[in-house]
């Protein structure tokens, strides 16, 4: 009976040492895919944290952009409104030179009609001199 015992004494104690190596190995195994999972976690992490970035850099473009789109519509609308204001000083401008020319125009009209006449006739009569003219006679 001693025999019996020995032999599953040594038998229980292979099989603790199978089950011992296939423990340890399984659990290298978990310590390793553990490993992986939190480099993974890590990295994952990394790239979220990178598009965070990005997204952020993008909203700052977006927001610079419509910045810049909001300052030039504002210097857009200030041209036209100098264009406007311009335009209408010119056709100011324009109308009081029309009115002018048309007084340039009236005036030499004029002019031309009188020097048709004669202003001052080559002799004028003198205040009594009628009179003497009569008294002559």
């Amino acid at each position: 009976m001693a025999k019996i015992l020995i032999s599953l004494s040594v038998l229980f104690l292979t099989l603790s040492a199978v089950f011992g190596v296939l423990n340890t190995k399984k659990t290298q195994g978990l310590r390793e895919a553990a490993d992986r999972s939190g480099t993974a976690r890590a990295g994952a992490e990394q790239v979220r944290l990178a598009k965070e970035k990005e997204l952020q850099a993008r909203e700052a473009s977006v927001a610079a952009a419509a910045a810049k789109n909001a300052e030039t519509e504002s210097k857009v609308a200030n041209a036209e409104e100098d264009l406007i204001r311009s335009q209408s000083e010119k056709a100011e401008l324009q109308s009081k030179l029309q009115a002018t020319q048309n007084e340039i125009a009236d005036l030499q009209k004029r002019m031309e009609e009188s020097a048709g006449k004669e202003l001052m006739p080559d002799t004028l009569p003198m205040p009594g001199a009628g009179d003497l003219q009569t008294q002559l006679e």
